[in-house]
């Protein structure tokens, strides 16, 4: 026959609900503390635990960092792209008015289409409002 001696901690534990005051291996707690799971009480078996375990507070964190960081690309993306969009934009009309510079520079009415040899004149004569219309393509660039 063998004699063996065992020594295991206890852990003063008071329950929650009806104040029912037991001991538990202290082993028990210290994994109860990290994996977050139910132990009860012996006298009329409540439920209890240690609430959230350090490691789903971190998860929790890191998947609140990740949705900021997801937001943050997604307004950049709609930033770049709202970008994008002034710069062709602005691309489509420095070529309008430069097609309707050269026009002009050609002696082509750009109101009428005909050609004056003194378009100057004409479009003070006869489309005296045309200059007010056209913003300077100079002092654009």
């Amino acid at each position: 026959m063998t004699v063996v001696i065992l020594s295991v901690a206890y852990v003063q534990v008071d329950c929650a609900t009806c104040g029912f005051t037991f001991a538990v291996p202290e082993s028990l707690i210290e994994r109860r503390r990290r994996d977050g799971l139910d132990f009860f009480c012996p006298a009329a078996a409540h439920r209890m635990n240690y609430g959230k375990t350090e490691a789903d507070r971190l998860r929790e964190q890191v998947a609140g960092l990740q949705r900021r960081v997801d937001a943050g690309q997604a307004t950049l993306t709609a930033v770049r792209d709202q970008r994008d969009a002034a710069e062709r934009a602005r691309r489509a009309q420095v070529g309008v008015v430069t097609k309707l510079r050269k026009r002009v520079s050609n002696g082509i009415c750009p109101c009428c289409r005909r050609t004056f040899a003194d378009l100057a004149r004409h479009i003070a004569g006869q489309h005296p409002d045309f200059a007010a219309e056209v913003p300077d393509a100079a002092a654009d660039a």
